[in-house]
């Protein structure tokens, strides 16, 4: 059946196998926000509201922890950084695979049931990309 519908024949880009999140950002937690000469209270308020969101888990409240793997971090100065490499990848992929293949590069968004997965940033931002692209999604 898949192969009569050339489903067979399609590749995908699928970040969740190419990213070491331990190389880069468990090491941390963001840093509060600091007030600025300019900002309304109410301003900063949104920031450390933000921020506290960022920090604490939504369902029991608690504050995240930092990941105690002791993985060298590589940080976006870094060229073994592996967070800021998807667009870059995403493009040469979306110029390579219909070369190889004789036919334009698709993008997979698994979404869970609560929709989560568009509150994470990096999702956002490779969607964004696919966009851009003009990748079938």
């Amino acid at each position: 059946r898949l192969d009569r519908r050339d489903a067979l024949q399609s590749t995908f880009w699928m970040c969740l196998f190419c990213v070491n999140q331990h190389a880069s950002i468990c090491g941390g937690l963001p840093a509060a926000p600091e007030q600025k000469e300019n900002q309304s209270a109410e301003q900063f308020q949104e920031l450390c509201d933000s921020h506290r969101r960022e920090i604490h888990d939504p369902v029991t409240g608690k504050e995240f922890s930092a990941c105690k793997c002791g993985t060298t971090k590589h940080w976006n100065t870094s060229a073994l950084c592996e967070m800021d490499k998807f667009d870059s990848m995403m493009a040469i992929l979306d110029i390579q695979v219909p070369k190889v293949i004789q036919r334009k590069l698709s993008h997979v968004i698994v979404v869970d049931e609560s929709f989560e997965v568009f509150s994470r940033i990096w999702v956002m931002a490779e969607i964004a990309k696919a966009q851009e692209l003009e990748l079938n999604q």
